[in-house]
């Protein structure tokens, strides 16, 4: 049975409601539900529910990564539910949501729900859900904000919000769900003053790179997995605890993340992890405590403090953080990677800890500026190559032209951090559903054989791209040969790629073990991009053939052959001086590259300005 309301408003007071054999309660345009004092709300059907993939059960529990999320099902057919589409709810704090059966009914779900005009002519706060909520599988937020105020959830499956949603959440307390709270694609999240606890995991935050992320003192403890995975994201953690979760803090993000006091302790596996090339920030003036996690993994007896992964050569400043360092062997790699003392004052120090203190207090303007400012004075610093990781994230919030910043991006002439400066130009490019150009940068990286880690993590960023794509358009594109066919296809990769990562880990830091990634596919990125007056156009060969590079105008028009001539298997350069065939200079604008090899083509766009 299915009861829909169109433009109206309904309210329940001291009111018993229950949903049964398939009951849905579908709210729409501009419609309300309020509810008041003593109310329940009752479901008993679930719907049925399929998984999209099917995951192997890691009893030895050895892995620091989750895939468990809403992601992995798909629902056959719908329960009992409550939807609102374009419309408000408002269940105030003495509200009871339960099951009636043993059964988890489908729950709620919000759609399009982000109406500020409408909601100020109603005089009343926002999809705003308070009391106590059990026994349903879902709260699901999709372009819609959601305030979780004063409230208990647990014996739930998941609360999962994504495609450009907002969660926040305060004075709660979630606890013994199935899984955890999933912040997810383009959406942002704000949890403080709550305690998330025995539940499958605690907190997942997934290619949201909105800095207004924030986890503020709250406490997230006994979780079965991870206490807070962050993938692809901006997160600022203030005063807050991890603590006796099976793993403590996993982050696989190109940009640094804050942590702003607060304890990181007690966790099973691992305290803190994460990239080596983008430690966290421990902000300056607060104390943050780590201490070594306890249990048993597998069958040895050890577990980790931090583990710094990949094999780069940048060394992990642990700056103003508390760190126990009195046992050697919970460092990954080695203890002598570390660096526990805050570095010496310096003016570019200086200027970066300033802009780090601009994020916290959201003066987001000046942090941009002041971040541009320190990779101009000295680009080739470790706080130039940590301030550019800042940069996507804060184009993100202040919503400027990435144009602009892809400009700057370009303008930086330093050998030394072109990796990073691709991960931020892709960081750019998926931050603004740019995807295609955001796969070509990270083409490039993935080929780079000093450090498989790091190609592995931009083969992740490019499997989400490469789904988002064909979720954007639905058909071919000019890297239609990239294009993920479904949702389970980039799950699997997705999970594939975390589990290869971690097996590398695990091994001694020693590159004559590693394995060199293996080309599999015509991939190209030019650098710089933009550029005045050449670039060079880096690509790689999986067979050896003739190759055909040609350079056309925004036009279609060809001006320039550039090579054509046979090459061996592995990587090549050609270098393009902004010229014609004719040896004339050409005009400022864009341009595209096409490269022919072995079957196989490939078309990059490139700016050239003067």
């Amino acid at each position: 049975m299915v009861f829909v309301v169109y433009g109206s408003n309904i309210s329940m007071n001291n009111g018993n409601l229950h949903l049964n054999r398939k009951s849905i309660l579908s709210f729409h345009d501009y419609s309300s539900f309020h509810t008041y004092n003593n109310s329940n709300i009752i479901g008993h059907t679930p719907g049925l529910w399929d998984r999209i993939i099917e995951q192997e059960e890691d009893h030895n529990q050895t892995t620091p990564f989750t895939l468990n999320s809403s992601f992995n099902w798909f629902c056959l057919s719908k329960g009992d539910r409550i939807e609102f589409y374009s419309s408000i709810v408002r269940m105030n704090n003495k509200l009871t949501i339960s099951s009636g059966s043993d059964l988890l009914w489908d729950g709620i779900y919000l759609y399009d729900s982000f109406f500020n005009d409408f909601i100020e002519e109603q005089e009343c706060d926002y999809n705003v859900l308070q009391g106590d909520i059990s026994g349903i599988r879902y709260i699901y937020l999709d372009n819609s904000f959601l305030d979780l105020n004063n409230a208990e959830i647990h014996n739930t499956q998941q609360v999962f919000a994504h495609n450009f949603s907002e969660l926040q959440m305060h004075k709660s307390e979630y606890h013994n769900n199935v899984e955890g709270i999933h912040i997810a694609d383009m959406s942002r999240m704000w949890i403080w003053e709550s305690e998330i606890y025995n539940n499958g995991y605690g907190v997942i935050v997934e290619h949201s790179p909105n800095i207004m992320n924030r986890i503020w003192n709250t406490d997230i403890h006994h979780n079965n997995d991870v206490g807070l995975q962050i993938i692809q994201s901006s997160v600022l953690i203030g005063s807050t605890t991890l603590r006796d979760n099976l793993k403590g803090y996993i982050d696989f993000s190109s940009n640094q993340n804050i942590i702003w006091g607060g304890d990181i302790m007690d966790n099973a596996f691992v305290d803190v992890a994460f990239r080596r090339e983008y430690y966290p920030a421990f902000a300056i003036h607060h104390d943050t405590l780590l201490r070594p996690g306890i249990g048993k993994i597998s069958d040895n007896n050890t577990s980790w403090l931090m583990m710094a992964l990949g094999y780069s050569d940048k060394r992990v400043n642990t700056g103003v953080a508390i760190v126990d360092t009195t046992n050697a062997s919970r460092f990954y790699p080695s203890m002598a990677i570390y660096d526990f003392n805050d570095p010496m004052p310096s003016f570019i120090k200086e200027k970066y800890e300033y802009a780090i203190d601009q994020i916290i207090f959201e003066n987001y303007e000046d942090a941009m500026l002041a971040m541009k400012e320190v990779v101009e004075l000295d680009p080739s610093s470790e706080y130039a190559r940590l301030a550019i990781s800042y940069l996507p994230s804060l184009q993100v919030n202040l919503g400027t032209d990435p144009d602009d910043l892809l400009s700057f991006f370009g303008s930086i002439q330093e050998e030394s951090i072109e990796i990073d400066i691709l991960e931020a130009r892709a960081a750019t490019n998926l931050n603004n559903a740019n995807f295609e150009d955001a796969i070509g940068d990270l083409d490039y990286i993935i080929i780079q054989p000093e450090d498989t880690i790091r190609s592995l993590f931009a083969e992740l960023k490019r499997e989400y791209a490469k789904w988002k794509l064909q979720q954007n358009t639905g058909s071919r594109s000019l890297v239609s040969e990239n294009i993920t066919a479904s949702t389970a296809e980039y799950l699997q990769k997705r999970h594939d790629i975390l589990n290869q990562i971690f097996n590398l880990s695990k091994k001694d830091d020693n590159k004559e073990e590693e394995r060199l990634p293996e080309i599999t596919h015509l991939a190209a990125q030019n650098y710089p991009n933009p550029f005045n007056p050449e670039t060079t156009i880096n690509f790689s060969l999986p067979n050896s053939g003739n190759v055909r590079i040609e350079i056309f105008n925004i036009r279609g028009q060809k001006i320039r052959t550039l090579f054509n001539e046979s090459m061996n298997a592995g990587h090549h350069q050609v270098i393009w001086n902004g010229t014609d065939d004719f040896g004339r200079n050409v005009s400022s604008g864009i341009y595209f590259y096409r490269i022919n090899a072995g079957g196989e083509s490939l078309t990059r766009r490139m700016l050239l300005l003067k």
